[in-house]
């Protein structure tokens, strides 16, 4: 995994307050979640396909994806992350995965 591919980290999603934004919790190596929201053009479905205009429906839950900015590869398997929210979150590398292209007009802080 390189800082210059297309990122992105499991985690479950729903809807947010505004049309177009989605919550995504994500599972942290200490075991914590954290919890942030985005606009959907970061997320992705478990199939790898973008997040639709109604999904998830209003008060459910998904599993899915949300696009992030590898920043570096720590020790024992970790990876620290950019996402979305601004945060940067260390994952397990099993948290990870590559996708096949993010919005071009999506910027990650850095």
């Amino acid at each position: 995994m390189t800082t210059q591919e297309p990122n992105a980290l499991y985690c479950t999603l729903s809807m947010g307050g505004f049309s177009d934004e989605r919550v995504f919790r994500i599972k942290l190596d200490d075991g914590e979640t954290h919890i942030g929201a985005c606009s959907r053009r970061y997320c992705y479905t478990r199939q790898l396909r973008p997040v639709g205009r109604t999904e998830p429906e209003r008060g459910k839950q998904m599993e899915g994806l949300v696009a992030a900015r590898l920043l570096r590869e720590l020790e024992d398997a970790q990876l620290l992350f950019s996402v979305p929210d601004g945060e940067v979150v260390v994952v397990d590398r099993a948290q990870a995965t590559h996708v096949q292209e993010t919005s071009p007009d999506v910027s990650f802080q850095s």
